[in-house]
């Protein structure tokens, strides 16, 4: 089954949401970003999850050490990396149990040492594509930019992504919305993916 991450949780306020939709995955941006949060206000958010739902942080070329506190706070446990990434560094991030998540816009780029590849030709900026395309890989693939309520659907059916990952998407001027985050939860783990169809 195809699971769904919300990314981009700024306040308790969205914490409450996903824990009353209870997403598989949410994600804490600590890259440059409207949605950055400094490791405080993360801890606070994390410290009011539910404990089964995982936090993913998002970074960018960001030096291991931050990361790595992160990590041993308990406050992310998967590492989703936009930059420069190279088989020793994720080695490095392996060292402190990180399952790392390296974003990539084609399969040329995919690292032998990454846990799972994320396929975002927007890179990060949410355009909506007119059609979904995944290279072919044996990682556990996650598919981002774009996703909707009007496509995820869609973007599950044409590429078949172990994880789907929201952010503007689940959003109205900003800000999280309760009724396209559970929307777009149930539409994901509602799907048949062995029938391929809704």
């Amino acid at each position: 089954m195809t699971k769904i991450k919300i990314c981009g949780l700024q306040t308790l306020a969205d914490v409450k949401k996903c824990n009353a939709i209870e997403p598989d995955l949410v994600g804490f941006v600590f890259a440059k970003s409207p949605r950055q949060l400094n490791f405080r206000m993360a801890q606070a958010l994390r410290n009011q999850l539910k404990s089964e739902i995982i936090s993913v942080g998002v970074f960018v070329n960001t030096p291991i050490g931050k990361i790595q506190s992160l990590v041993q706070a308990d406050i992310i446990s998967q590492v989703q990396y936009y930059g420069k990434l190279t088989n020793e560094k994720i080695n490095d991030l392996h060292q402190f149990d990180a399952r790392v998540i390296q974003v990539v816009s084609n399969e040329s780029e995919i690292k032998q040492a990454a846990d799972a590849v994320m396929f975002d030709k927007s890179r990060g900026r949410g355009l909506i594509p007119d059609h979904f395309n995944v290279p072919q890989t044996t990682k556990s693939t996650y598919l981002s930019g774009g996703i909707t309520t009007k496509n995820v659907v869609k973007a599950i059916q044409e590429t078949h992504p172990d994880v789907v990952d929201v952010s503007s998407g689940s959003e109205t001027n900003g800000e999280k919305d309760f009724t396209k985050m559970q929307r777009l939860t149930n539409l994901v783990h509602k799907f048949k993916e062995k029938n391929n169809e809704y």
